[in-house]
């Protein structure tokens, strides 16, 4: 008769050694939570905006029009060899005249 009865205190160190394990187990999650949470905090902080993309590329769309605005008044200003060969000439015949 007392095979058949339940054999509560194996039961309750089973129970013990099975919410032991858990809570052991639950520590190192806890901690990874934790970590990624910073970390999630980290990349938020240093992220790019959809806003600072766009006026970064705006900028740069107005960096590359000044640029080449200034590249053809340069061209503009610079005189052709030919035409400069000419002038040269042209100073030559003075002096020698």
């Amino acid at each position: 008769m007392r095979r058949n009865r339940p054999q509560w205190q194996a039961l309750g160190v089973a129970l013990t050694f099975c919410t032991i394990l858990g809570g052991l187990a639950y520590l190192p999650i806890q901690t990874a939570t934790t970590d990624l949470k910073a970390w999630f905090l980290v990349i938020t902080q240093k992220m790019i905006t959809q806003e600072a993309m766009e006026w970064g590329t705006a900028r740069s769309a107005e960096h590359r029009l000044r640029r080449d605005n200034a590249v053809k008044d340069l061209r503009k200003a610079v005189v052709q060899g030919q035409e400069l060969d000419r002038v040269l000439s042209g100073y030559r015949q003075q002096v020698e005249d």
